[in-house]
């Protein structure tokens, strides 16, 4: 997104139509996302991709896509280390006052350094309000007892009305749960795996769906992987898989089944032989023809690449169905609190456009009712005072606080 964005602004595009072009594209990113999502997403593919400006705009943001653009320190990564860290890396102190090893995260890796992904999203502070809100209206909402099977909430997935669910609300992304018609927590967390620019552009995506729908023959290729397999109709489409795999047809422990997935998923050569050769050794030891071992080697390089970690897509998908529960059962309290917070891709113009899809009214400020951001008042969602043009906290505080209220109409 960042590609198109400098790149559209390099080429003297509005920032509306930059915006919305960039917004087409998928959530997570690797090399040659820009190419594949032109291939198979197809909200792009009605773009006039080979005329001007965009044929110019496509083409330089893949010269510059993955490239440094500047220096930058991980989101919400920890280094945790049993020694001083002043006598493992070199550091420096940024601006902000904060303390960041001078190593990007793969030397980091290779030093032997336990480094800790520990994100922070506002999507669960839109949750948190949407659930105090209700509270206020005596409605509690315990999210461990969430019904993970809702009708209500897997209608609203199959028909890819999605605006506004966490993960789950590109144009992209909508048109794969419409195809992939979801009825289980599970074909949420595949959703999350198959969206990304690996298997749409290598056709793990296609082949998953046609399998699902019965529109293509499940292949285990060897009856020792269909229990690891059965779940995601032969696609070998995450992580654990892999290790499983090779574990079971190989006895690799987990440790070495480990190393082998992250070997493979380099792609590179001499690791790839490296490990080629040990899993033939292992599994003909095991009893299996050097054919069939083979078979299962070439399987696992072709699919290994695209691999996305299963307990990372889980604590998403989650996410996103409880965010779809709040939204469709209790769309005004949810959707004034994204509002509020501002979770969504999109504009607010398109939020208000979807309480009115929900016959949620939008109620204008009122010096006297609205608070500081979108509140829920007898069903409708107001907004609030912190959104008028020009209202500073300095104007806003007094409000606030009743310290000039009540105003009295003319």
């Amino acid at each position: 997104r960042s590609a198109i964005r400098d790149t559209g602004r390099a080429l003297g595009f509005l920032p509306r139509e930059i915006n919305k072009i960039a917004q087409l594209m998928p959530i997570f990113s690797s090399p040659g996302v820009i190419k594949a999502s032109l291939k198979k997403l197809p909200e792009l593919q009605k773009l006039p991709q080979d005329q001007e400006p965009l044929k110019s705009l496509f083409s330089f943001a893949q010269t510059i896509e993955g490239k440094p653009r500047h220096l930058s320190v991980h989101a919400s990564s920890m280094i945790i280390s049993d020694r001083p860290l002043s006598e493992v890396v070199p550091l420096e102190v940024t601006n902000q006052g904060e303390i960041v090893s001078q190593y990007e995260k793969e030397s980091i890796k290779d030093l032997g350094l336990l480094k800790m992904d520990i994100l922070g999203s506002r999507s669960l502070t839109v949750i948190k309000k949407t659930l105090e809100m209700l509270k206020e209206e005596n409605i509690n909402i315990n999210l461990n007892k969430i019904p993970l099977d809702d009708k209500a909430t897997f209608s609203a997935l199959q028909k890819g009305k999605t605006l506004g669910v966490f993960q789950l609300e590109s144009s992209g992304m909508s048109s794969l749960l419409r195809g992939l018609s979801p009825s289980h927590l599970n074909d949420v967390i595949a959703a999350l795996s198959l969206y990304r620019p690996g298997p749409l552009d290598s056709g793990m995506t296609k082949h998953y769906l046609k399998r699902k729908r019965g529109e293509e023959k499940i292949d285990y290729l060897h009856c020792k992987l269909k229990p690891i397999l059965k779940d995601t109709y032969g696609v070998i489409l995450y992580q654990e898989q892999v290790m499983q795999v090779v574990s079971v047809f190989a006895h690799l422990n987990l440790g070495e089944a480990d190393l082998f997935r992250r070997a493979i998923s380099s792609r590179s050569p001499v690791e790839m032989e490296k490990q080629r050769d040990n899993f033939l050794k292992k599994a003909i030891n095991q009893g299996n023809t050097k054919e069939e071992s083979e078979n299962i080697f070439n399987l696992i390089s072709k699919f290994a690449h695209y691999g996305f970690n299963k307990a990372h897509s889980t604590s998403y998908a989650l996410i996103s169905f409880v965010t779809c529960y709040l939204k469709v059962h209790y769309p005004a309290y949810y959707l004034a609190s994204m509002l509020t917070y501002g979770m969504g891709y999109y504009s607010p113009d398109r939020y208000i456009q979807e309480a009115r899809r929900f016959n949620v009214k939008v109620l204008l400020p009122d010096i006297n009712k609205s608070g500081a951001g979108f509140t829920v008042e007898k069903g409708a969602i107001r907004v609030g005072l912190s959104k008028i043009k020009g209202m500073g906290e300095k104007h806003l505080k007094p409000l606030l606080l009743k310290e000039v209220l009540p105003y009295e109409k003319d």
